[in-house]
């Protein structure tokens, strides 16, 4: 089973549109994605400015691979104010490869290059899914968004990760060994 993940570039950028809008449609995703044109300047913007058009956050996209077939695709978030820190705010399996064990693999690929990082991961309510990988993959459900009901998860990486990185929550550190 060959998987892997490659930086996506202005070719990948239908595909990820594609991706956005059935994950949006399906309530995993921002509602605001469910507009075709708003799906379309996302991934354009993660892709051609590695930028998230709304915060300004760094965004690195990652087409994920399968027997030389697009089949997903993650994007990542970096801070300014954090830069020990990266979340994923987008992972996404297409249908047909959905079950297979595809998705763990491609985490635990992402979780390797990210060794030097804490990482956070948003997952909307919809996406059970999303919330069990993560919670199997050492992640820790932090707190729930009020405006949307969206969990965040955390990863630690470092013994020296930050007791609160979000104004009025409460983080817990796990240190990974």
């Amino acid at each position: 089973m060959e998987l892997s993940l490659q930086i996506a570039n202005s070719s990948d950028i239908k595909f990820v549109f594609h991706l956005l809008v059935e994950g949006a449609k399906k309530a995993r995703y921002s509602s605001t994605l469910k507009s075709p044109i708003e799906a379309k300047r996302a991934a354009e913007s993660w892709i051609l400015n590695n930028e998230d058009m709304k915060t300004g956050n760094k965004a690195e996209v990652f087409i994920i691979m399968f027997e030389d077939k697009k089949i997903g695709v993650i994007a990542l978030a970096s801070f300014n104010a954090f830069p020990d820190l990266k979340e994923i705010g987008v992972f996404s399996i297409s249908a047909a490869y959905q079950k297979k064990g595809l998705a763990r693999k491609a985490l635990e690929i992402l979780l390797k290059n990210l060794e030097p990082f804490d990482v956070k991961a948003k997952c909307h309510p919809a996406s059970k899914e999303f919330a069990n990988l993560l919670s199997t993959s050492g992640f820790i459900q932090k707190s729930t968004c009020s405006e949307t009901n969206a969990k965040y998860f955390k990863k630690y990486r470092k013994r020296s990760a930050p007791s609160n990185i979000y104004t009025g929550m409460q983080i817990i550190q796990k240190n990974l060994i």
